[in-house]
């Protein structure tokens, strides 16, 4: 469960991307961004502590990777017998969007129940899924500021007010960056299951990450939620001259 969105800088010379990740109340916290090096390729993620795996990742070409669960609510939907956290590292270390999609193409999904996966660079993204079959979308260049969402009430009925509100706060918005922002903390107060920062007795919003990635570097930043309220920042800085955390 997690809602996803894309924005372009100010200045149009890269993007920022924004994951609110809604999980069980149980669920253990996720670890903070940490580096890996596959293929001689620096990789960024946080950790699911159950999985071992991650919802979201960034390398130093520049590619970013976001997962989402997809669901219609019912209590038949497929599970899986290996967790979806495990998709993003096996294609964090693709030096292209062409690169990661190959990859796509031969990675075996039967044993993952279904999933989204938005891989996106400065100019082109592709959107993946799995549902009982592959498929892949590709839209490119993105000119303009995107979303993606899901829920465990079933994604249909968390996917039309958090689509308006984007359109509202963001895509028509003077200033889209600082309307990113507001969008990722919004809760409506009479409504906050299917609000964007959401919460209900069983599930919550439990991080908010945001990745960066401009002519200036990359940069990933990732913060627990508890119930709305922003725990500490952990940032990790990576560019192509190296990479470092920061506190």
């Amino acid at each position: 469960m997690c809602t996803v969105s894309f924005v372009h800088t100010p200045e149009r010379s890269g993007f920022r991307l924004m994951v609110n990740r809604d999980e069980r109340r149980t669920r253990p916290t996720a670890g903070p961004p940490m580096e890996r090096r596959q293929g001689g390729v620096r990789v960024v993620w946080p950790t699911d502590p159950e999985s071992g795996g991650t919802w979201v990742a960034v390398n130093d070409a520049g590619l970013v990777f976001a997962l989402l669960n997809r669901t219609d609510g019912s209590s038949t939907a497929p599970a899986g017998v290996r967790s979806r956290g495990l998709v993003i590292p096996q294609l964090a270390d693709a030096r292209s969007l062409g690169q990661a999609l190959e990859r796509w193409a031969d990675l075996p999904l039967t044993d993952y129940a279904p999933f989204r996966l938005v891989i996106a660079t400065a100019g082109h993204y592709a959107c993946v899924g799995w549902r009982r079959e592959r498929t892949v979308r590709v839209v490119g260049p993105w000119e303009r500021p995107m979303m993606f969402t899901s829920s465990g009430l079933g994604d249909a009925m968390v996917e039309a007010p958090r689509a308006a509100l984007f359109r509202d706060l963001v895509t028509a918005a003077a200033d889209p960056w600082r309307g990113q922002e507001r969008y990722h903390h919004h809760t409506w107060p009479a409504a906050r299951a299917v609000s964007v920062l959401m919460s209900r007795p069983d599930a919550v919003t439990v991080c908010q990450t945001t990745v960066l990635v401009d002519s200036g570097g990359i940069e990933m930043s990732h913060a627990p939620m508890v119930d709305g309220w922003r725990g500490p920042v952990s940032r990790w800085v990576l560019s192509r001259r190296g990479a470092a955390a920061v506190a």
